[in-house]
């Protein structure tokens, strides 16, 4: 990936979800990622991107322990939680109809 020619040039920065340019290490935006230091690029990268939404996804446990507490919440499957939260997703279409009152 890193060759020792001019062609590519990566620095310490990566583009997060929001398009900002984090610097992932100080003055990153000045510091060329070499072959001796990639290894270390690519460390800062995924832990980046592990931990990217974190906050968002702390934040969302915390309004879900609002109406569920977290006990139960941790013995929910995907599924099931897509259940509480959207509803089951078939539609009922003569249902509908019976309690439509149409004006």
């Amino acid at each position: 990936i890193i060759d020792d020619s001019d062609e590519m040039s990566i620095q310490f920065v990566i583009t997060s979800a929001d398009g900002q340019q984090i610097e992932l290490i100080p003055n990153g935006v000045n510091i060329d990622v070499t072959k001796e230091r990639f290894g270390e690029f690519y460390e800062l990268v995924i832990n980046f991107k592990v931990n990217e939404f974190q906050c968002a996804i702390i934040a969302m446990i915390e309004g879900l322990e609002i109406f569920l507490p977290k006990m139960l919440l941790n013995l929910l499957t995907a599924n099931d939680l897509e259940k509480l939260v959207c509803g089951i997703q078939i539609i009922d279409i003569e249902l509908l109809k019976a309690h439509t009152n149409y004006v």
